[in-house]
């Protein structure tokens, strides 16, 4: 694929919508995998939902990082392998895939975060990241019925995807492969239900108004 925003504009209008769990995991497949922030991912490490579990059940091998020490503690009572970000520098691991799904908005400098995290690649290494859209049409809905948007108090940035390929030509990152991704979890109320129904009408017609996307990007 080419980083050119140009013809960006008309992958983004062909692109079918996938399933996050599914786009990660196809990439995770046979690999040494290394999951960013899965302390912090929404559901417990008990549920077998949880996109960690998956991946354990999916990759050849999988290591997860995060700054949290409690929470890694406690995961590594439960059998898990995860490092802190100061063991990640100390060991110089590589991996063939570093899943960063979700996290990218949370965290302060971009490029400095991507740089960072290219170094623990293999040689053929890729890196998946996925995050919120801020054109889906269900914030949309969310200003015009609460006159805000729905925004999760610690992030940090809004990425969408034009804005992403200026990102990954800064750190010079080369862009593989593209998806638009489909809400992550399942209505909770018949308000959510109307929510998330009339979206993806909007979705379903034009692209740019899904819940999220994600990208595979290389050195």
């Amino acid at each position: 694929m080419t980083n050119s925003k140009e013809a960006f504009l008309q992958v983004f209008k062909k692109t079918k919508l996938s399933r996050k769990d599914g786009f990660i995991l196809e990439l995770a497949k046979g690999k040494r995998v290394l999951d960013v922030g899965c302390v912090g991912q929404d559901l417990s490490y008990s549920e077998q939902d949880w996109l960690h579990n998956k991946l354990q059940k999916t990759a050849l091998s999988v290591d997860g990082v995060d700054i949290n020490r409690e929470g890694i503690a406690a995961l590594n009572d439960k059998g898990y392998n995860i490092l802190h970000i100061d063991e990640l520098k100390e060991k110089q691991l590589r991996y063939d895939l570093v899943v960063i799904g979700d996290v990218i908005e949370h965290v302060d400098n971009l490029c400095e975060f991507l740089n960072f995290y290219k170094e623990f690649l293999t040689e053929n290494g890729r890196i998946v990241i996925t995050t919120p859209n801020p054109f889906s049409f269900r914030q949309n809905l969310s200003v015009f019925l609460y006159k805000i948007p729905s925004v999760n108090q610690e992030h940090t940035c809004w990425l969408d995807p034009i804005t992403f390929v200026e990102i990954a030509n800064r750190c010079e990152l080369k862009i593989e492969r593209f998806a638009w991704l489909g809400e992550y979890t399942k209505a909770q109320n018949f308000q959510q239900k109307v929510i998330y129904g009339i979206s993806r009408l909007f979705y379903g017609w034009r692209k740019y108004y899904s819940p999220n996307f994600g990208f595979l990007v290389s050195r």
